[in-house]
């Protein structure tokens, strides 16, 4: 025998020839095939007589199969060729999946698909089709599960499939029904109201955007589950408001809200003809201050500053009677333009 017969790896389905050569007089090929390791062997059904042998459609039974040529002349003894051995390999085959079928999440979120295959040294590829412009290979996605991270809009509506195939397989199974995401927008929290307002005077804020519920928080701490949630703080300083708005989609967003509780300043007599005193506890000494009013509609109707005081105790006369009847706000500032009282002012 001058040329032996080689084994190989083959996908499922495909074809193999087996080949040998050898000099001698009157020489006689046959091939035998063995299916339990080489223990026992027997002559193929067909077709092996010859210097090739060749299978069609290979099956996924002969895998580990071995394959030999016993060659035959006028001189004995007969030889036999060395064993090659046929590696069948199936294709891969989906077994369930892509799951979940369909996703419906909010902007922001992650999202998972998962495909269950069955095969050996399975590799993926995951495809991504969005607004109809056709299936596209997502750069990266090369596992059972494809996880999409922070989703926004523009994937709604969008669909996934995914191939499967493995080295010795190369045509790819891919899945027949891709699933599909959805992408709901979050909802606009917009918060209106005062940023600033004396103390103990109720002000009330309000989310505008229609939600199924609602919540407010204030320094971590629920304080209300309504639309409008009102202010009646007592001590002046800095509060910090979270509300979180969810939409009928179970979307949620939040917006924050600053509200600077100003010190009460002290107007007497009030109501007045519009000549009053302000007095205030608490003021830089030799810092000139400025009242400001402003009217109903929140345009200012009056300035007007006033000298230094050597005592944190301020008290200034305020003159005016040019302004009608009605409700003033009342904001006292330092030179530099800081806040630190407020109050109303009553002109009768």
């Amino acid at each position: 025998i001058t040329t032996q017969p080689t084994g190989n790896t083959l996908c499922e389905g495909s074809n193999i020839t087996f080949t040998s050569a050898a000099t001698g007089t009157n020489i006689a090929y046959q091939w035998q095939v063995s299916t339990n390791g080489g223990s026992s062997w027997s002559d193929v059904a067909s077709g092996g007589t010859g210097a090739t042998y060749t299978l069609n459609n290979i099956t996924a039974g002969l895998n580990n199969s071995q394959y030999h040529v016993v060659v035959s002349g006028t001189c004995t003894p007969s030889v036999t060729s060395s064993n090659a051995t046929l590696n069948v390999v199936s294709p891969v085959t989906i077994v369930s999946g892509p799951t979940p079928s369909t996703a419906t999440v909010c902007s922001g979120d992650n999202v998972s698909f998962t495909v269950v295959g069955s095969g050996t040294n399975i590799q993926y590829q995951w495809e991504e089709n969005i607004g109809g412009a056709g299936f596209a290979n997502i750069n990266g996605a090369i596992t059972a599960t494809l996880n999409l991270n922070n989703v926004t809009t523009a994937r709604n509506n969008s669909t996934y499939r995914v191939s499967l195939w493995n080295s010795t397989c190369s045509n790819p199974t891919i899945s027949p029904i891709p699933a599909s995401l959805f992408v709901n927008p979050l909802p606009v929290i917009n918060i209106t109201g005062l940023h600033e307002m004396a103390a103990s005077q109720p002000i009330t804020i309000t989310n505008n955007t229609p939600l199924s519920t609602y919540q407010w928080l204030l320094n971590s701490t629920i304080v209300s589950n309504q639309a409008a949630y009102t202010i009646n703080e007592s001590t002046p300083g800095l509060y910090v408001y979270t509300a979180t708005g969810t939409d009928a989609n179970g979307c949620s967003s939040s917006d924050t809200f600053h509200v600077k509780i100003l010190s009460l300043a002290f107007i007497y007599p009030n109501p007045s003809n519009g000549q009053f005193s302000v007095s205030f506890e608490g003021f830089p000494i030799n810092t000139r201050s400025r009242i400001i009013m402003y009217d109903a509609k929140g345009s200012k109707v009056f300035s007007a500053e006033y000298p230094a005081s050597a005592s944190t105790y301020l008290d200034v006369d305020v003159k005016a009677r040019k302004l009608s009847r009605g409700t003033y706000m009342l904001i006292l500032f330092d030179a530099a333009g800081k806040k630190y009282g407020t109050g109303k002012v009553v002109i009768d």
